[in-house]
């Protein structure tokens, strides 16, 4: 037989609706780290979070972005393009061997070789393993008007590249600006800018 409603309909609707919402919202944050990957990661030089959203056109892949949280204007940055540049900084610092060994503290006991090897493996990564395989080397990722700071965990690093490592932090410094036209916004390198510098 039928029994009494345990909630009223009117209730049971609102609750439906709140629910609807929250899935709205959480649909702008996507479900792994895998496809916003800095995520976790990324604030500005205010310390503000950064969170993962999308636009979606009809017709069109959704456009991700990372927005910043907290008070004041908030920074938008397109998600797919500070993920490479962050790629192209990592994989330039990792690409120059005496950079990236001037990093570490001489170890006459190092096999060179060897690190040397495990460093080639680690930059020419194949593009759908860099952030599995680099991601957990990186401590953050700050972003300013005028650059990035890319910070490496040195001790992650060194366990990787079997080196002696130590708790100072690798910074890979990165120019960049945003760029705003009239539809859309941009990250762009700066038109006379060096290769990326890294030091401790």
């Amino acid at each position: 037989g039928q029994h009494a409603a345990i909630v009223s309909e009117g209730l049971w609707d609102a609750v439906q609706a709140v629910v609807e919402t929250r899935k709205r919202i959480n649909s702008t944050i996507p479900r792994a780290r895998g496809r916003s990957p800095l995520l976790g990661l990324l604030t500005d030089d205010r310390k503000r979070t950064f969170y993962a959203t999308y636009t979606k056109k009809a017709g069109h892949l959704p456009y991700r972005y990372y927005v910043t949280k907290g008070d004041g204007e908030r920074v938008r940055l397109p998600a797919g393009e500070l993920e490479a540049h962050v790629i192209a900084a990592i994989e330039g610092y990792l690409s120059n061997p005496q950079r990236v060994l001037d990093s570490f503290s001489p170890n006459e006991t190092a096999d060179v070789s060897a690190t040397l090897t495990a460093l080639r493996g680690l930059a020419s990564v194949a593009s759908e393993d860099r952030w599995p395989r680099w991601r957990p080397l990186i401590k953050s990722v700050v972003y300013s008007n005028t650059q990035l700071d890319i910070v490496l965990i040195a001790r992650e690093l060194a366990s990787v590249l079997k080196v002696e490592g130590s708790d100072q932090a690798i910074h890979i410094t990165y120019p960049i600006r945003l760029h705003r036209t009239a539809h859309d916004i941009r990250l762009v390198i700066p038109a006379a800018i060096g290769e990326p510098e890294a030091g401790q």
